[in-house]
């Protein structure tokens, strides 16, 4: 065990806890050196189940493995007889801890297909003016109540949290511009198109991630992921109606569903990249800035009637707890205890939930070639996400 994994130091267990070993936390460095001896080891340190990126930020053990792990002030009690193996890893995994992830990532997955719903009610709304609300006012309720209320949860979060410097701050800042374009060019998309195809053309950062990953890492993707991206796209034709021809949504709205799925794929890229070792309130509040920057260029450039300022209590407070709050606490809290390939998973009910939110509550009719459409883009998600045999 200790050719294996020289990076962590093992004392012997206190005559009060005899059925138990104790290691302190090893250092960043220390946790380094643990991914690299597993890989000169030929073990993937559960990354190829899809529960830990090496390449990320090195989570802390207790989130990887809740039930195996007891933390307690600098140490780490593990609850198992000696050997640290990978089936060991498994087999100690806590199922309860995973089924509360999934819940998790699940409700957080929902939130955000309840969203385009909410929007399009919004649309119908009018305001104080007797105007009804403008793509304008929607996005910049949600983004300003979002903002406030994020900075609230930093500010009164009861612990001190690690602040970013200048140039983290800058960088935070910038790739939250393209949460802000996500909005703009969503919202915009689904004033021309029904929400259940907005919702497809929004998971069509299935195939570009895949792209952008190609195309910056310089990393030719693997023939499972290609034929993914397959069924992606022809699941897409059915289910954005590109093949009916008597019905064919508006080119504005395709556009537009196409650039919020671009905006998106950056947005996901980038969170992974910058500052990882931030906590994530404070990194989603950096990054709502620059999205708020954005957005707040876009309302002063197309606002063209006088505001309806009761869009905050009308639908901006729905809109931020469901668009802003509410999903990413339930993902980065669901996310570590799920794995990062079940989480995938379990965050594509967003598309069917959107598609039944907008067929329920707007109406929208939804063909069962549509939903053959939508079987085949989850099960694209599904195949790009589970465990490759070895």
């Amino acid at each position: 065990m200790q050719k294996l994994f020289p990076a962590i130091r093992y004392s012997r267990p206190a005559p009060t806890c005899p059925a138990s070993r104790t290691a302190r936390l090893p250092s960043v460095a220390a946790r380094r050196g643990l991914v690299q001896s597993g890989r000169r080891a030929g073990l993937p340190l559960l990354s190829g189940l899809g529960l830990l990126d090496p390449d990320a930020a090195f989570l802390p053990l207790t989130y990887l493995i809740p039930g195996m792990y007891r933390l307690s002030a600098d140490k780490i009690a593990v609850r198992a007889s000696g050997v640290l193996s990978l089936p060991a890893f498994l087999l100690f995994m806590d199922s309860r801890q995973v089924l509360r992830g999934v819940l998790m990532v699940g409700l957080g997955a929902a939130s955000y297909g309840m969203l385009a719903t909410f929007v399009k009610l919004a649309y119908s709304d009018t305001g104080i003016t007797g105007t009804a609300f403008t793509p304008a006012e929607v996005i910049g309720a949600q983004f300003l109540i979002g903002i406030l209320t994020v900075a609230l949860l930093c500010r009164y979060s009861g612990r001190t949290l690690p602040a970013p410097d200048s140039r983290q701050r800058w960088q935070l800042m910038l790739a939250g511009t393209s949460t802000g374009l996500t909005s703009i060019f969503y919202y915009m998309a689904v004033v021309y198109i029904d929400v259940s195809i907005g919702i497809v053309l929004l998971m069509q950062t299935v195939w570009m991630g895949v792209f952008l990953e190609a195309l910056l890492d310089r990393k030719q993707p693997s023939l499972r992921k290609i034929l993914a991206v397959i069924i992606v796209l022809a699941g897409t034709a059915l289910a954005a109606k590109l093949t009916d021809a008597k019905d064919f949504p508006d080119w504005r709205g395709i556009a537009l569903g196409l650039l919020a799925a671009a905006s998106f794929t950056t947005t996901m890229y980038t969170a992974n990249k910058i500052a990882v070792g931030i906590v994530s309130t404070v990194r989603s509040l950096y990054m709502l800035y620059g999205g708020g920057i954005v957005v707040l260029l876009f309302v002063l450039t197309s606002q063209q009637q006088p505001v309806n300022f009761d869009i905050l209590w009308k639908w901006g407070l729905l809109l931020a707890l469901f668009g802003t709050v509410i999903p990413p606490l339930l993902l980065n809290a669901g996310f570590p205890k799920t794995g990062i390939g079940l989480g995938s998973i379990v965050s594509s009910l967003e598309l069917p939930v959107s598609v039944t939110m907008a067929y329920v509550l707007l109406n929208e009719e939804v063909s069962a070639l549509q939903w053959l459409g939508i079987a085949l883009i989850l099960l694209a998600i599904v195949l790009m996400n589970l465990p490759a045999r070895k």
